[in-house]
């Protein structure tokens, strides 16, 4: 192959790639994009308001055997969340190794104060020693409460009928203790 067939052979190449340039950069392509609002993550609260008789100290002095002492506990939801609670005590005390908490039953009472909501009725929570109501230990169900309700329960306490003398100028003391958790209800969203 001659030098002028390698020059005619090389321009026409270059002609080619001059032309592959021009028409490939000269096709425009149009774009476009949308964006959605921001989404907002928060949290919400949740959060308890005790009132009534037992939302205070209580002294039950000069028990007498056999006897019931009743006192009224609210529990009102101020959070955001349905919330499901139960009662227990805590903290017992046995300051003169008599064991009085022993010997006193509790019974705890809830009025269904939302009847329209279905979401629990009327009864007897725990009834029982007030040993035995603690929060590892106590047996009841779980309250729902919605918010901005608010439920009412009776307490009644008791030194049980045979305490016997060693019982005299005994003392204890617990704490009354409410725990919730938020209400999960089944979810309308399944994953693919």
């Amino acid at each position: 192959m001659g030098t002028l067939m390698k020059k005619i052979l090389f321009s026409v190449l270059m002609i080619g790639v001059v032309t592959a340039l021009v028409a490939g950069g000269t096709i425009a392509y149009f774009t476009t994009s949308a964006s959605a609002p921001a989404t907002s993550f928060a949290t919400g609260t949740l959060s308890l308001e005790l009132g009534g008789q037992m939302s205070a100290a209580v002294d039950f002095s000069s028990m007498l055997p056999g006897h019931w002492y009743k006192k009224t506990l609210t529990v009102k939801n101020n959070g955001n969340y349905d919330e499901l609670y139960k009662l227990a005590f805590k903290d017992l005390t046995n300051p003169d190794g008599k064991w009085l908490a022993g010997q006193i039953t509790v019974q705890l009472y809830y009025h269904d104060n939302h009847p329209e909501d279905g979401t629990s009725n009327p009864g007897w929570g725990y009834a029982g020693l007030l040993t035995n109501c603690t929060s590892d230990r106590a047996p009841q169900s779980e309250y729902m409460l919605r918010v901005g309700n608010t439920d009412t329960w009776d307490i009644y306490f008791m030194l049980n009928a045979d305490a016997g003398n060693q019982y005299q100028n005994a003392s204890t003391q617990a704490t009354l203790q409410v725990n919730a958790q938020q209400y999960n209800p089944p979810q309308d969203v399944t994953l693919p």
